[in-house]
């Protein structure tokens, strides 16, 4: 459907334990190797705001490599960006001048531009962007006013990538999407994770 330019946004949550994490790996593995996708997998914990950027473009970076150059092998350093500027050089260039940036713009200057990567990396690449955040009620925590409003500008801005996020803490899941990712084109539907009851498990054994 998303190769047809239908986009419906996806919110799995759960108590913990139910799987949610083991969907999103899975997907990422499958669709790594379909051409028309580039899946990108974050989990949304961080223990400061530059810990969080690092980790965001590093995942940024390591999926186009993995995507684009089939490159399994780590990159450290340089290495890492000199690797994937011959294949998205623009976001390259984004991503060091946004690292110049980090302790000069405000927080939430670097915090949109972090978001608005994906959509650079599918202008670049002519390919549709999976973006998964795993427990993406973590981005409360970060040290901006309202990191879902950024969030939501790019996902009604970004055609051509798709938002996956999970949750374990259903009600507080529930209450963003609810009353801060109501979007005008880009709602979310939301997939509950329970238990399976005593006859599921016993077809599923």
């Amino acid at each position: 459907a998303l190769l047809k330019g239908y986009r419906q946004n996806l919110g799995i949550i759960s108590q913990p334990g139910m799987g949610k994490t083991f969907i999103l790996t899975s997907l990422f593995r499958n669709l790594s190797s379909q051409p028309p996708f580039i899946p990108i997998s974050f989990h949304a914990n961080a223990l400061h705001f530059d810990h969080f950027v690092e980790r965001w473009l590093e995942s940024v970076i390591s999926s186009v490599l993995f995507c684009l150059k089939d490159q399994r092998l780590v990159f450290q350093g340089g290495a890492f960006f000199e690797a994937a500027a011959a294949l998205v050089p623009k976001t390259v260039e984004r991503i060091r001048s946004l690292k110049k940036q980090i302790h000069r713009e405000k927080n939430t200057v670097v915090l949109k531009e972090l978001f608005s990567l994906t959509g650079l990396i599918a202008q670049e690449t002519g390919r549709k962007i999976i973006l998964m955040i795993d427990e993406f009620q973590g981005l409360s925590v970060l040290p901006v006013t309202n990191p879902y409003a950024l969030l939501g500008h790019e996902i009604m801005t970004q055609p051509n990538t798709l938002f996956i996020v999970t949750s374990s803490q259903v009600a507080k899941a529930q209450e963003i999407f609810r009353e801060r990712l109501t979007l005008l084109f880009g709602n979310f539907e939301v997939i509950e994770l329970a238990p399976f009851n005593f006859s599921e498990v016993v077809a599923f054994l």
